[in-house]
């Protein structure tokens, strides 16, 4: 997961909401209030090899996939099962995570509240 606040995110970041994204939109027909309530954008780094990394580096990135089924919360990512913590639950997430996830929970649900009318 890339910390999109950092600066060498900034510019894929307000391309992808300013440019890409209104452009897909238009391609799909579809308006702001269609687009999933949460979801996210993979990206891949498609830079050729032979570039030299460094501050002069332009990366390329490329659009992966859309989630719209089940994208994670990095927040939470500490209670997720995996080989080396097979038995992960709820309370693995640190405080400071919990609660970040608890403000998102709640975003989420005041839009699908909203959405339903309810």
């Amino acid at each position: 997961v890339l910390d999109l606040e950092e600066p060498q995110y900034r510019g894929l970041l307000d391309q992808f909401l300013q440019e890409d994204l209104p452009r897909l939109q238009a391609t799909l027909g579809l308006e702001q209030e269609q687009l999933p309530l949460l979801w996210t954008a993979d990206f891949l780094d498609s830079t050729d090899p032979g570039v030299p990394s460094g501050n002069a580096r332009r990366t390329r990135w490329a659009l992966a996939e859309f989630n719209c089924t089940c994208p994670g919360l990095p927040q939470c990512f500490a209670a997720r099962c995996c080989p080396g913590q097979p038995c992960a639950v709820f309370w693995d997430i640190p405080p400071e995570d919990r609660a970040v996830a608890r403000q998102l929970g709640d975003l989420i649900g005041e839009g699908v509240r909203a959405s339903l009318g309810v």
